[in-house]
């Protein structure tokens, strides 16, 4: 079975019915689990998105989170016998 591109369901859910999409898409996603289910993803994220207020967004992480990760990294990046790659 072919199925509706990723990007045309995101497509979908972000401009709703008037989305000018191939007329096939409303017959598939009657007949696609799949698809209706990633359209229904797509859609509870846009609704997400849409509803979100100043409160919702997380306040950043202090600087010494950023330090920590990025010497991780540096971590990482040194080989066994202590060489970078």
């Amino acid at each position: 079975m072919h199925h509706i591109d990723s990007a045309d369901l995101a497509v979908r859910a972000l401009d709703g019915d008037t989305a000018r999409l191939p007329a096939w898409h409303a017959e598939h996603l009657r007949d696609c689990p799949a698809c209706a289910r990633e359209l229904a993803s797509y859609r509870r994220v846009v609704r997400a998105g849409r509803t979100a207020e100043a409160a919702d967004v997380p306040t950043p992480p202090p600087p010494s989170v950023w330090d920590a990760v990025l010497a991780g990294i540096e971590d990482d990046a040194v080989g066994p016998d202590g060489t970078t790659p």
